[in-house]
């Protein structure tokens, strides 16, 4: 058995001579459009048959890749927040408004939210910043640990299902 694609089927078949080849050449053809008609009625697209069609077809597959750059965009920022890439914390405030913006979309109360955040550092990443001191515990963030900081808080918005990226209004 051989596998062979249309083109060099055609090219070794269009090359056969003889009365009985013609009706064999134009059974091919046909097969080959037939083929051709049902794979794309079950791929739900049609061949254009005339040059508004092939625009509209145009237009819509550049839509389509338009939508498709944006999301690849949107996750790219999102893989960023998780790496620690886009965010360089150095301000505590910047965590504390992340917090609070988080805090409204899930309508969850924001000590719960810090708490959560000081557990998953806690055990996560061996941070203990209630053992460094008093409330408010963000103070003792130390300038190397922020990426960890960053990571877990980007982690904590996806496991309630928000966007790192909306809520750290980047």
């Amino acid at each position: 058995m051989y596998l062979l694609d249309r083109d060099f089927a055609s090219f070794i078949i269009m090359g056969f001579t003889g009365k009985k080849v013609i009706e064999w050449k134009l059974k091919y053809i046909k097969m080959f459009n037939e083929m051709e008609k049902a794979l794309l009625e079950q791929s739900g697209k049609t061949t254009p048959k005339n040059y508004k069609e092939a625009l509209y077809l145009l237009i819509e597959q550049e839509e389509e890749r338009e939508r498709i750059l944006l999301e690849n965009k949107t996750l790219q920022e999102d893989i960023g927040c998780l790496s620690g890439e886009i965010l360089s914390w150095t301000n505590r405030k910047e965590l504390g408004h992340a917090v609070r913006v988080l805090s409204s979309r899930i309508g969850k109360v924001e000590g719960k939210i810090w708490n959560e955040l000081y557990r998953e550092l806690y055990y996560k990443h061996s941070i203990q910043l209630r053992a460094r001191g008093d409330s408010p515990y963000v103070q003792h963030i130390k300038d190397n640990e922020w990426e960890l900081v960053t990571k877990s808080f980007s982690a904590i918005c996806v496991n309630y299902g928000e966007n790192p990226s909306e809520v750290f209004n980047r």
